[in-house]
Formats: structure tokens, sequence, C-alpha cells
């Protein structure tokens, strides 16, 4: 489903508003935040979201992660914070802040039953192993339980026929290696919370693989901008991190690819 003008503007000032208040539940409570990926992209590049983006990416400190989990309930009226720990069966180690006025259901996730509504993404950023050996193992580790997780989800036709058949393969041996996805999820996120003395940060959930790896001091420092009629914050390394992930990140991608990541099944407002 392509969603039209009118539903692309609604959907920006529902995402809009759940970030206005995530800020400011963070502000409120001492919670630390950085925009990241494409939404930092677009705070740096267009002082707002990327025109044909449609989501929101945020990340925080894993102890400001499980800050906000644990108070969940406290987020307001026709508020869900999905994750793994109020919604197991949604399989994720990150959260998505919903807005339950709202039907929003991703074509990846519609055999799933669990709550489908417009959300904004939150990443927890922990810390990454600095000896080769220990990266290698982590790695290892990182993939069978993202191709475990990819399992519960309806995967969109791969182009490539080796490709596709090599994922299936993987997907498999996943299972055998991670039978019960619930005890996978609780071990693996004990994992990821063991602190390591290191200059490297990782979001485990993120979409760019080895280069969502990030210098810990990239993260020292913060600046705010403007994002929309928001005022966001970002890392004061933001021209390493942006460079790393997408190159040279202020010239404009080819026509072709201006284009969402999130493919919509159904869209609609309720309240």
């Amino acid at each position: 489903m392509e969603l039209n003008e009118m539903q692309r503007k609604m959907l920006k000032e529902r995402q809009l508003k759940l970030l206005e208040e995530f800020i400011a539940f963070c502000e409120k409570h001492g919670m630390e935040y950085w925009m990241i990926g494409g939404s930092l992209l677009g705070a740096v590049r267009h002082r707002g979201m990327i025109p044909w983006d449609d989501d929101i990416d945020v990340c925080m400190p894993r102890k400001d992660y499980d800050r906000l989990v644990s108070r969940a309930d406290q987020l307001g009226k026709n508020r869900f914070l999905q994750c793994f720990e109020t919604e197991p069966e949604s399989g994720m180690l990150f959260a998505k802040l919903m807005d339950t006025g709202t039907v929003y259901v991703e074509t990846s996730r519609r055999k799933m039953n669990i709550h489908h509504c417009v959300f904004i993404d939150i990443f927890p950023l922990d810390d990454y192993p600095q000896g080769l050996i220990s990266r290698t193992l982590r790695t290892l580790r990182d993939l069978f339980v993202k191709l475990r997780l990819r399992c519960l989800y309806t995967p969109a036709p791969e182009r490539q026929l080796l490709r596709a058949m090599a994922v299936r393969h993987l997907c498999e041996l996943s299972k055998l290696l991670h039978s019960d996805v619930t005890e996978m999820c609780l071990r693996h996120r004990a994992y990821l919370r063991q602190p390591c003395c290191s200059e490297y940060m990782y979001l485990f959930a993120g979409a760019y693989g080895r280069k969502d790896v990030y210098r810990r001091e990239w993260f020292a420092g913060t600046l705010t901008v403007r994002y929309e009629h928001l005022t966001v914050r970002i890392p004061a390394g933001y021209d390493a991190l942006l460079k790393q992930v997408y190159g040279e990140y202020m010239k404009y991608p080819a026509e072709c690819m201006r284009k969402g990541h999130h493919d919509a099944q159904e869209f609609r407002i309720n309240a």
C-alpha cells in the first residue's frame, strides 16, 4: 500500500507528536537521547524529516533506555511502549513508542498478534568490545539472534536468488540454535547489557551492520538543532558518524533511491 499525500502528512504529524512527547519525557526524568540514523541525517541536512522518509529514529544510552522501559506505564493516554518487556511476542530488542489512537500495519509484521500503530523507534546504545576475537564472537552471536528474530516476520521477496537461498538456510540454522525465542531474547538482552571498557558503542538493532559500531567519543558531547518545529539533541561527533554510515551525506541520493523503507499494509487514524 502506497500512502497518498494526505496520509503521509497525517503520519508525519503523528510521528512528530510522539517525538515531542518523548523529548519532554526525557527532559522531565533526566534521560539522555540523540537522533540517529536517517533522523540524524534529516536533522543535519534538512533541519527536519527527510522529505521521503517515513519514520523517526532516536537512540539512548542503555541505562536510560532501561529507565524508559521501567516507566512505560507513565507515558500517557493513547501511548504504548512496544518492546520485549511489554510485548514479548513482538520479538524486539529495541522499542517503539506507539500512538494507540492509530492503526499502522507494517507489511512484514502483518501476521503478528501485536500492537500495530504509528510509532517512533527507540534504540538502546550498548558497549561494544574492542579486541578482535571478542568482536568476532559478538558479531556471530548477534547475527544468529537477528536471523532468528527475522523468522518471526513475513519476509519481503528477495531480488537475488543466491541471497534468498542463503538467508533461508541461515534462518533455519538459527531456529536450531535458538528454538525458544523468548529465552533467546532474555539471554541476549543480558549479554548486550554487559559493560566493557572500550572506546566503541553499538546499535544492535540498527539497520547498517558494522557501520552501527560507533566511537564513544562521538557521543561525549551533545548539540541541539532544529528538527521541523522541535529542538532535538544530536551527538557532537555527528559529522564522523554520518560519514561512516552514509559517506558524502550532504549529497542527495538519486531520485530512484528517494523512498521510505516501511511498507504499510494499512493506515488509519481512530482518535
